[in-house]
């Protein structure tokens, strides 16, 4: 009855030290997912996990971790690539408005001046001063809108 008792201690303490064991490298790959999540969040490289491990639930989360971050990386491009598109549209758009409002603001500009000098009724002098405000008030918000771009340079793009 001894024998049997210490040959199930010896299992049992054999199954205890293998368990620890498991859990310790479990453990340890774990910690490994958490540092190379950590130091991937901190870069602005793209990567992957690359697990060496035996645990088959390891593996499997390395895998959808690594086709998450796949996701991820390919919505970041088609992110960037969408702001750009949108800076190239605005750009354009800030360069297809500037040259009517350059028209604009030198007439408007002519017109106030001549209506200063002029003996023209006030309200006419009035209308000419708000043409060539409002003339100022839409280059100033092109001009912002130029700005709003600076930090998204277009490749090939021109300077508006």
């Amino acid at each position: 009855m001894l024998v049997l008792f210490i040959i199930l201690s010896a299992v049992l303490l054999s199954l205890l030290i293998w368990q620890k064991i498991k859990y310790w490298t479990l453990e340890k790959d774990i910690a490994y997912i958490s540092s190379r999540l950590e130091s991937l969040s901190l870069t602005s490289e793209n990567g992957y996990l690359l697990l060496p491990t035996d645990c088959i639930a390891v593996k499997k989360l390395g895998a959808s971790i690594n086709r998450l971050l796949q996701d991820f990386y390919t919505d970041k491009a088609e992110f960037k690539r969408s702001q750009r598109a949108m800076a190239q549209v605005l750009t354009n758009i800030s360069h297809d408005i500037r040259t009517p409002l350059t028209v604009l603001k030198g007439n408007s500009e002519m017109l106030f001046s001549r209506a200063k000098e002029s003996s023209l009724p006030e309200s006419f002098q009035a209308m000419a001063e708000k043409i060539d405000q409002k003339a100022d008030q839409l280059t100033a918000a092109i001009n912002d809108y130029h700005l709003y771009l600076q930090p998204y340079p277009l490749r090939g793009g021109s300077d508006c």
